[in-house]
C-alpha cells in the first residue's frame, strides 16, 4: 500500500469522525466545534495542525502519478497557504467568520452536512482501500 493510499484513507476517517457526529447530535457537536475557536492560541494551534496535514498531504503525493495524486497535492498546498496566510497571522478575523459561518446553521443543514460528509468519507476510504 502506498503512502498516497494510507493518506487517502486517513483523510477519509478523519472525515468520518469529524463530521459523522453532526447526524446525531447537531447542537453539541457544532457546541464543540465552537470551543475549538474559542481564543487566538486555539486558532493559532488549529492552524499549525492544518498545516501540519497540508505538509503530509504534499509529501504523500509526491512521486505519485495520477490525477488523485495531483488532487491531494493541490489539497495540502491550499491547506499550507490558508495556515501561512490567514489562520496563523490572523486568528481573531478567522475565528470571526468561523463562528459567523458555524453559528448560521440550522440542525437541519448541520445533518445534511454529517451525512453527504460521512458518505465522501466513506467513498475515500473504499477508494483508498483499492489503491
Amino acid at each position: 500500500m502506498s503512502a498516497l493510499a494510507i493518506v487517502i484513507i486517513a483523510v477519509g476517517l478523519l472525515i468520518i469522525f469529524t463530521r459523522g457526529p453532526f447526524i446525531f447530535a447537531p447542537e453539541k457537536t457544532r457546541a464543540q466545534t465552537l470551543r475549538l475557536f474559542e481564543t487566538d492560541k486555539r486558532m493559532r494551534t488549529l492552524g499549525m495542525v492544518f498545516s501540519f496535514f497540508g505538509a503530509v498531504l504534499i509529501w504523500a503525493s509526491l512521486g505519485e502519478t495520477g490525477g488523485w495524486a495531483v488532487a491531494v497535492y493541490l489539497l495540502g498546498v491550499l491547506a499550507v497557504i490558508i495556515s501561512a496566510l490567514l489562520i496563523i497571522p490572523f486568528p481573531g478575523r478567522m475565528r470571526g467568520y468561523a463562528t459567523r459561518i458555524w453559528a448560521g446553521f440550522s440542525q437541519t443543514t448541520l445533518r445534511v452536512i454529517g451525512v453527504s460528509s460521512t458518505a465522501v468519507g466513506l467513498l475515500l476510504v473504499y477508494y483508498g482501500l483499492g489503491l
